[in-house]
């Protein structure tokens, strides 16, 4: 079976550069930003955002600009546009159906949990059935109330404590935060007791990946229901 990947970009949104003369013919008020997504498609279904680039145009002149071509003068306001402009929701289309897809599958766990033991649920989330004792520490350590507040307002360097069934956690770091998506950096130092981040938080940031993963909130919120989530902040 063939699979059809590539990268595309849509338009954000072009912003005037007010008060800023051309460099190149030199007629104020002409120029403007034009800020697009981009984004890795598969099938020509936008998968995951890429980020946002920009260029500069004149309309007097049409001389175009490539982000990395920007003058100084130009510079500042074209990267404040940028940073400001929302990534159009299309970019999320397929992180948006694998999140109705977890969550349908998070609503029929829930409703088959009415009718068995807890120790049934939690091997639904983890894949395997805890002892009795792991189940224990497990609900123990993680408090859902608790969470909330952090998960309405996530911050930059929050880290989330993901609970494996062999009884250690697997850590991700809050790299960046939009107001319908939180960008993770997992790391490969994986803890055996949560009282273990104040210790060796070294290890955790120096053995982060560079890849940002985008979790919705949606997604974030129906995990910390589990009760197996843990979210600690300095």
């Amino acid at each position: 079976m063939l699979f059809f990947f590539g990268t595309g970009t849509s338009l954000i949104g072009s912003y005037p550069l007010r008060g800023i003369a051309c460099q190149h013919c030199g007629t104020s008020n002409t120029v403007a930003a034009t800020i697009y997504s981009r984004y890795l498609h598969l099938f020509w279904v936008p998968l995951i955002p890429l980020g946002k680039t920009s260029l500069s145009e004149c309309a007097h002149c049409q001389q175009v600009l490539r982000e990395a071509q920007l003058p100084p003068a130009y510079r500042e306001p074209v990267m404040a546009y940028k940073q400001n402009a929302r990534l159009p929701v299309s970019n999320y289309l397929a992180l948006s159906i694998i999140a109705i897809g977890f969550l349908a599958l998070m609503l029929v766990g829930t409703l088959r949990g009415n009718r068995q033991p807890v120790g049934r649920q939690l091997a639904n989330v983890v894949g395997t059935a805890p002892s009795a004792s792991a189940m224990r520490e497990a609900m123990a350590a993680a408090d859902p109330a608790a969470n909330e507040p952090l998960l309405a307002a996530p911050q930059v360097a929050d880290l989330y404590a993901m609970r494996n069934p062999d009884h250690h956690y697997s850590i991700m770091r809050v790299a960046r935060v939009v107001p319908d998506t939180v960008y993770m950096q997992t790391s490969t130092h994986r803890l055996t007791e949560l009282s273990d981040v104040d210790t060796q938080q070294g290890l955790i940031e120096k053995n982060l990946n560079a890849f940002l993963i985008p979790m919705p909130r949606a997604n974030l919120v129906a995990l910390n229901q589990t009760k197996l989530l843990t979210i600690v902040r300095k």
